[in-house]
């Protein structure tokens, strides 16, 4: 979504007309105003008929605020007096000391029990280990990974799914196309093993074959909307997307799925996310316009030539 007023509102009411009524939110988004604009868009809608998610950040917000304050801003942001799901944000092998230092598990805990949480999960990005000593703090409605098919071969996706399935938890599902470079960066080659002439549509029919419980797509225009609406269920071959992640591994395009998580603790303000995503598309499609915006940004002050090497980017990262 844009940070317009106007043009969040249009994309809500044209998603609930169309049945789409689960909206997830976080401070971070949205140039810091996602809860604030996601609110305000929501004014004109009976609470009963949206479903709302609401995330607090670990890393970064929970280091520096208490719980409480946190989530009665959320509340107060985003005009309601209950979630129907919340999360803890992106937790890692680094959240842990601050969730205990914090309280912050049993601070939501009571607020579910006094009906302010329907129903209480977490976002994950780490591997198998953490995840299962996250599993056994408490007894979770849902938790929310990464899962494509680029991590599910080739990252712990598919070990996280089965842990989940073996302990009844539902699967909520970020990173359909790994930050949409399933979609925009695979190379030429690649697209020819598709089955479909939309790679988007091929990552959405990869998830119909693992049989998860919520996918959450990013809405950045109402015809990226339109989009999702349009797909219908098929199933890709698993030897036919193993091809595509072959012919994907022989160029070097960096992992990024632009969270730009690293940006907030970059001590020089260097855009991360957005020099990585450029030079994934320069490396695939030699775009002048995409080379020329990165030029301009390494000849700014925000260069990636500034880099301190002081690690915090490394500590922030969500992408595994």
């Amino acid at each position: 979504m844009r940070d317009k007023p106007e043009d969040v509102q249009k994309k809500i009411d044209y998603a609930m007309k169309a049945g789409i009524n689960y909206f997830e939110s976080c401070r971070f988004y949205i140039n810091n105003r996602c809860e604030q604009l996601i609110g305000e868009a929501l004014k004109r809608y009976n609470r009963e008929d949206y479903i709302l998610c609401a995330k607090m950040p670990v890393l970064g917000e929970l280091e520096s605020r208490p719980p409480n304050e946190i989530f009665e801003d959320q509340l107060k942001n985003l005009n309601t007096g209950y979630f129907d799901y919340y999360l803890l944000q992106a937790l890692d092998r680094n959240s842990l000391k601050i969730l205990k230092d914090t309280k912050a598990i049993q601070y939501l805990i009571d607020q579910k029990k006094k009906g302010r949480i329907k129903n209480l999960g977490f976002s994950f990005h780490d591997t198998l280990p953490f995840l299962k000593m996250y599993l056994d703090l408490y007894d979770w409605d849902c938790v929310q990974i990464q899962l494509n098919y680029y991590d599910w071969f080739l990252g712990e996706a598919q070990k996280l799914v089965q842990e989940l399935k073996s302990r009844d938890i539902p699967i909520f599902v970020m990173g359909a196309s790994k930050g949409g470079t399933l979609v925009n960066n695979l190379p030429e080659k690649a697209r020819d093993f598709l089955y479909r002439e939309n790679p988007y549509y091929t990552c959405l029919d990869f998830l119909s074959s693992i049989d998860v419980d919520m996918v959450l797509l990013g809405g950045n225009s109402i015809n990226e909307i339109m989009s999702t609406l349009q797909w219908s269920e098929a199933c890709v071959s698993f030897s036919g997307l193993r091809a595509i992640i072959d012919e994907y591994k022989k160029i070097d395009i960096i992992g990024c799925t632009s969270c730009r998580y690293c940006e907030t603790v970059c001590p020089r303000s260097i855009p991360l996310g957005t020099i990585f995503k450029l030079y994934n598309n320069i490396l695939e499609k030699s775009n002048d316009k995409d080379y020329e915006e990165y030029r301009k940004i390494q000849k700014s002050k925000h260069s990636g030539f500034n880099c301190i090497g002081c690690g915090s980017c490394e500590k922030n990262v969500r992408n595994i």
